[in-house]
């Protein structure tokens, strides 16, 4: 996208691609139309190579094989580019923010909006316990407010009890920091 807090970044400049002039015609072209199918390219390589995983598993491992550029740190959820053989030579089909020591660090700014999944996620010994609760399927994100102020972050249409903390107070799903 280029517009918003994406997941990863790609290959989208000075592509070269087919035209639809005539049936020899290419064209340089540049723009998300042309980032989208490394992704969609290197997800299919990813479903050949594994072919038991589901897509959510599919698309973690696409996450966990980026290339880490500080270019990137805070512009998109993983922080790197997409890269075909690192995303092929990961052991874990995880969240990248499976891990309770290294959650995603959402930006300060704009509005943000995350679709994410917890599917193959962990629990790992170290994790807090909530309402009595141990540690399921977690995934970790960190935020730190810009501004004092109020903050809401929403939860609305997860399928997943979400709990938030701010000065050691739990909230759950929808709730105002």
């Amino acid at each position: 996208t280029n517009f918003g807090w994406s997941n990863v970044f790609a290959p989208g400049s000075d592509i070269m691609s087919c035209g639809n002039d005539n049936d020899s015609d290419y064209k340089t072209l540049s723009g998300t139309s042309m980032a989208t199918p490394m992704v969609a390219g290197i997800a299919a390589l990813l479903r050949a190579q594994f072919p038991t995983e589901s897509a959510a598993q599919i698309i973690n491992r696409v996450y966990r094989g980026v290339d880490a550029k500080a270019a990137f740190s805070g512009k998109c959820q993983t922080g790197g580019r997409v890269n075909l053989s690192n995303a092929l030579a990961t052991t874990s089909s995880a969240p990248v923010n499976d891990a309770f020591s290294s959650p995603v660090v959402i930006p300060a700014g704009l509005p943000r909006s995350l679709r994410t999944a917890n599917f193959a996620a962990t629990a790992e010994a170290s994790e807090p316990v909530h309402a009595g609760a141990a540690a399921n399927k977690t995934i970790w994100y960190s935020w730190t407010a810009p501004a004092d102020g109020n903050y809401v972050f929403s939860t609305r249409g997860s399928l997943r009890t979400t709990v938030t903390t701010e000065g050691g107070v739990e909230n759950y799903g929808t709730a105002t920091l």
